[in-house]
């Protein structure tokens, strides 16, 4: 494993841009040839901002009705036209690349002058045909909404009267393909390369299913506004609604071949699920159906939160219900007086933490019934910084270990932990000032649980991790070879259900990952060679697993990055990882058509020789 150091992401940006001298971008000639000057620059992208790579630049002179020069734009999009002396007069820029439309620019070169800047964002060219009919009477479907997604913009249309339609100015690369309309089942098509699509898509629509929900309380009285998530894993459709003012919905499009569904049930005032922990069975001889569902009623508990380092009201404290912190656990902030609301909490006896910048954390007990509300107030006062270092049995620091504050007051609510730097160094900021225990992990090495940190101002620790047992049958993420990998169910940043159950007869490539891990970025590079070499078969599928918070953040930076495959982040991501045993990023697992982990630990050139190898076997099998 590696170390993980946090830099903000335009700092992730830069260095990722940083390009080694390219001679066709220096404008500084040898000292053997006549100087050069720039006669135009600039970058070629697509909607995204990202750079569109390998498009040819064509300088023409007006004057002399040819072309001067031709330049091929580098790896994130950027171009230079260079000649032994300055040019005067109009010109005409000529922008090219395969399943790109042609764009062209005038411009007017100018001697003396500072060379003209152009910017040009192309669109694709690549147009998606088909033909939409009732599967049972073969009949043409009009005015049936087709979306396709692609890049990360959708593109919308209507079947005409013969139930054809075409898309235009598409991108290259994976898209999927929405088509809905009323009395039908809405169809998915997932389609890898658009532009390999060499006959028009043949679209068939089944009857639909209707599903009628209503969700009440405890007394059978009505539930507005609970946010329900459905899924069909067979189909890996996914739909979210919101109850109406009388607790109900209506669910239309499903196909009628589903007789299973399962669902989410999340609401502020009700017990919420973190799971798909409802199942709906579904009538076979009925297309529509009616449920009541049933959620139970949780607490609140308020209070005020005061500084005693300001002697006054504390704001934006973050207070989380629970014995143990996690990413559902019930969670709010202060207010500018100081007040709070948490709401969403199992009735009977429960954990409150509180959490602020500078202040040492504080916790309390309480009992409260359902549909009651209870009240802790909190007074928090000053932190200390626990602060060491972490090395092997050689007394060789240890960078990516991670020190976790696993226990403190009989719970785990502490949620405090830091990564080792190069140096082998951590630091605990904001840490209690009594008693609670570490538990330190790294890589390859055995865990080093329950070391207590003693009650003190200021404290240094030092802590030696041994060697774990090697074993060519397990990995450093304590998963073995050969062992059924974790179930999970996730959405992804272009609003696709995954599920890995439904890969089953794909070889897939999940790897956790995070725009703030240096480490990360020394994969990234080999992670796209593979995804270049196999992102176009069938039998093969990358899942990119962010352990970041800002979902757009992530967007940008996997757009500017070229990182083409799926990708999911935000919360869920964060209990998959453990499920996954994950002690440091980056972490790559393998897994094969039978649901089995094949590999892991995988880097660099390694990465792509192991997986060619997987799936040779698996098509040779």
């Amino acid at each position: 494993m590696h170390a993980v150091i946090t830099l903000s992401l335009n700092t992730v940006m830069a260095l990722l841009s940083a390009q080694p001298p390219d001679p066709g971008l220096d404008s500084s000639p040898p000292a053997t040839q006549k100087e050069q000057y720039v006669l135009v620059e600039g970058q070629v992208y697509n909607h995204t901002g990202s750079g569109v790579a390998g498009a040819t630049v064509a300088l023409n002179l007006k004057d002399e009705q040819k072309t001067f020069a031709t330049v091929v734009t580098n790896d994130i999009g950027d171009y230079r036209i260079l000649a032994t002396e300055p040019i005067n007069g109009p010109a005409l820029l000529t922008f090219s690349r395969q399943y790109y439309n042609t764009v062209t620019r005038e411009i007017a070169l100018q001697k003396q002058k500072v060379p003209p800047f152009i910017d040009i964002e192309m669109t694709g060219s690549i147009t998606v045909q088909g033909v939409v009919k009732d599967d049972q009477k073969d009949s043409p479907i009009k005015n049936a909404t087709i979306t396709v997604k692609s890049g990360y913009k959708e593109f919308n249309t209507l079947s005409d009267q013969q139930g054809q339609f075409a898309i235009e100015d598409l991108l290259p690369g994976s898209a999927e393909i929405i088509v809905e309309t009323a009395k039908y089942a809405r169809l998915r098509v997932r389609q890898r390369s658009i532009e390999s699509l060499t006959e028009p898509l043949q679209i068939r629509l089944r009857p639909e299913r209707i599903v009628d929900l209503l969700v009440t309380d405890e007394a059978g009285k009505p539930i507005k506004a609970v946010n329900v998530e459905l899924l069909v894993e067979k189909d890996n459709d996914y739909r979210q609604m919101i109850t109406d003012e009388n607790g109900k919905l209506t669910v239309r499009g499903l196909d009628y071949a589903n007789t299973t569904v399962t669902l989410r049930l999340t609401h502020e005032a009700f017990l919420s699920s973190s799971e798909f922990d409802r199942k709906l069975e579904l009538p076979q001889e009925e297309r529509t159906s009616q449920h009541t569902l049933i959620m139970h009623p949780a607490c609140t508990i308020v209070g005020t939160i005061y500084s005693k380092l300001s002697d006054g009201e504390a704001l934006g404290a973050r207070v989380t219900g629970g014995a143990t912190i996690n990413d559902y656990s019930p969670r709010t902030w202060s207010a500018f007086d100081g007040t709070y609301e948490l709401t969403g909490v199992s009735p009977g006896e429960t954990v409150v933490t509180v959490h602020l910048a500078g202040h040492g954390p504080e916790l309390a007990t309480t009992t409260v019934k359902a549909k009651e509300t209870g009240r802790i107030d909190f007074k928090l006062g000053p932190s200390r910084t626990v602060s060491g270092m972490v090395a092997d049995d050689q007394g060789n620091p240890l960078a990516g270990a991670y020190v976790i504050a696993s226990g403190w007051r009989g719970f785990n609510t502490l949620g405090i932990k830091a990564v080792t730097d190069q140096s082998g160094r951590f630091q605990l900021v904001d840490a209690p000032l009594d008693e609670f225990t570490l538990l330190i992990e790294a890589g390859g090495f055995q865990q080093l649980p329950n070391q207590v940190v003693t009650p003190s101002q200021s404290s240094e620790y030092a802590f030696t991790l041994i060697k774990a047992a090697p074993s060519s049958q397990t990995g450093d993420a304590g998963l073995k070879i050969g062992s059924d990998a974790p179930d999970f169910t996730i959405k992804t940043l272009d609003g696709k259900v995954f599920q890995l159950a439904q890969m089953k007869g794909k070889i897939v490539l999940i790897e956790f990952w995070a725009t703030w891990c240096p480490p990360c970025f020394a994969e990234m590079p080999h992670l796209r060679e593979v995804f270049d070499l196999f992102g176009k078969r069938s039998d093969f599928i990358m899942l990119g697993m962010a352990m970041d918070r800002e979902p757009e953040a992530v967007k940008t930076f996997v757009q500017a990055q070229k990182m083409g495959w799926q990708h999911a982040v935000g919360p869920d991501v964060t209990p998959i990882a453990d499920r996954f045993a994950v002690r440091g990023i980056p972490a790559i697992f393998i897994v094969g058509p039978d649901g089995k982990i094949l590999a892991t630990n995988l880097s660099g050139s390694n990465l792509k020789e192991t997986l060619k190898k997987l799936l040779d076997a698996a098509n040779t099998n």
